[in-house]
C-alpha cells in the first residue's frame, strides 16, 4: 500500500496522507469511512480511518474521530509478540473492554450531536458504532439497536423520512424477530418512532407511539427519571401541532419539574464535596454528574419551552423562574461557576418580583452563596 507525502493541517482538525488505489497490492481495496467510495487519504495518527475528500475526513474528524484515534491503534494492531495463553486471554478481555468503551463513546457523542442539532455530525458516531458492532457480534441483532436509532434519527433531522422509515423497519424487524428471548421493546425505538409520524402529520399515531414510549420508560427508569422527560416534551410538542395549548403547556411544566429534581440532587451532591474548613481537609468524593450527551438535551429542552412560554405570555409565571433556576444549576453541575453565579443571581432577583417563589428564592439565593464559596470573586 502505497502512503506518500503528508498532508499536514492544524491539530484541531487532523492530519491525513495520501493514498494510491492503484498501487495497492491486487484485491486490497480501501474504502472511505463515511459514504464507502474509494478512498484517496488515510488518517496519519491511526492509519486506520480513510476518507475519500478533505470533507469527509473533516466531517469524521469533529463527529468521533479526534475521540478514538489513537484507541483505534491499540483495537487494529495489538501486539503481535509471542505470549503466554495467560497473557493472550488478559489482551483479549482488554480488546473486548476497550470495543465495548469505543461504542458508548460514540453513543454519547451521536446523542450530543442529536439534541445539538448537527444532524450530518451524527452519521461518522453511527457508521463507527456499526464497525465495532460487527468486530463484536459479526451477524446483525439487537445489539446494533443504538446505531441504527442514531442513523434513522440523523435522517429524520435532514429530512430523508424515506431513509428513516426504512432503517425503523429494520429496528422493527430485529425486536419482533427477538421478541421470543424476553428482550423488551427499546423506548427510543417509540420516540423515533412518534417523531417520524410527527414529520408526515399523522399526530394520532405519534401520541399513541409516544404512551407506549413513556410506559416502556417509566418502567425501566422511572416516572421522573430524565430518560423519561424526553416523550413528555415530544407529546407536548404533538399537542401544540394539534392547538391544545393548556396540554402543551402542562406537559412542558412537567419536563421542569421532573429536570428541576434531577440537577438539585446533582448539586446537593456537589455542595457536598466542598470544604467547610481550610483547616480541615475533606477529601472531594465523588458525585453523578450529567454527561454530554445530557446537558445538551436539558439545554435544547430549556431554550424550547422558554422560547414558548415567552412568546405565550408566560414568562413571569413561577415556572419561567423554576425554569431559570434550572438554567443556573445546569451551568453549576457542568462547573462553570462564575456564569452560574451570574445566572443565580439573576435569577434570585427575577424570583422576588413573582408572587408564591419564597421557598424556591431560598434555593436560588443558596446557590449564589456555593457559588460565592467556590469562586474568588
Amino acid at each position: 500500500m502505497a502512503e506518500n507525502k503528508a498532508e499536514k493541517t492544524s491539530s484541531t482538525r487532523g492530519s491525513t496522507v495520501k493514498l494510491y488505489p492503484l498501487a495497492n497490492p491486487k484485491g486490497t481495496y480501501i474504502y472511505c469511512d463515511v459514504c464507502g467510495l474509494p478512498a484517496w487519504m488515510r488518517c496519519k495518527g491511526c492509519k486506520i480511518a480513510a476518507y475519500c475528500n478533505r470533507e469527509h475526513q473533516q466531517l469524521d474528524w469533529v463527529g468521533i474521530h479526534r475521540y478514538l484515534c489513537k484507541s483505534l491503534i491499540y483495537l487494529y494492531n495489538p501486539p503481535t509478540r509471542s505470549i503466554r495463553k495467560l497473557q493472550q486471554q488478559a489482551l483479549e478481555r482488554s480488546i473486548f473492554n476497550t470495543k465495548l468503551d469505543l461504542i458508548n463513546m460514540c453513543l454519547l457523542h451521536g446523542h450530543r450531536h442529536l439534541f445539538e442539532g448537527n444532524y450530518k455530525l451524527i452519521i461518522p458516531p453511527a457508521l463507527q458504532c456499526l464497525r465495532l458492532y460487527k468486530m463484536l457480534y459479526k451477524a446483525e441483532g439487537v445489539e446494533w439497536l443504538p446505531a441504527y436509532l442514531l442513523l434513522a434519527e440523523c435522517l429524520l433531522g435532514l429530512g430523508k423520512t424515506n431513509e428513516a422509515a426504512n432503517y425503523l423497519s429494520l429496528i422493527n424487524w430485529f425486536e419482533t424477530k427477538n421478541k421470543v428471548t424476553g428482550i423488551k421493546c427499546n423506548h427510543m425505538v417509540k420516540r423515533t418512532m412518534a417523531k417520524l409520524s410527527m414529520v408526515r402529520e399523522n399526530y394520532l399515531q405519534a401520541l399513541d407511539e409516544l404512551a407506549e414510549d413513556i410506559y416502556l420508560a417509566s418502567e425501566k427508569y422511572g416516572t421522573l427519571d430524565i430518560q423519561t422527560s424526553g416523550g413528555y416534551f415530544n407529546m407536548a410538542n404533538v399537542y401544540f401541532f394539534l392547538g391544545r395549548e393548556e396540554v402543551t403547556n402542562s406537559l412542558y411544566k412537567k419536563v421542569i419539574d421532573i429536570w428541576c429534581n434531577h440537577l438539585q440532587s446533582l448539586v446537593n451532591q456537589k455542595m457536598k464535596t466542598s470544604t467547610p474548613d481550610i483547616a480541615l481537609p475533606i477529601k472531594e468524593e465523588e458525585y453523578e454528574a450529567l454527561n454530554e450527551a445530557d446537558s445538551a438535551e436539558a439545554t435544547m429542552y430549556f431554550e424550547s419551552i422558554g422560547g414558548w412560554w415567552e412568546s405565550t405570555g408566560e414568562g413571569q409565571s413561577y415556572y419561567s423562574g423554576k425554569l431559570a433556576y434550572c438554567k443556573s444549576m445546569h451551568l453549576f453541575v457542568l462547573s462553570k461557576l462564575r456564569e452560574a453565579y451570574a445566572s443565580a443571581k439573576k435569577t434570585a432577583m427575577f424570583l422576588k418580583s413573582i408572587p408564591d417563589c419564597e421557598a424556591l428564592l431560598v434555593r436560588a439565593e443558596d446557590l449564589v452563596e456555593s457559588c460565592e464559596k467556590k469562586v474568588y470573586f
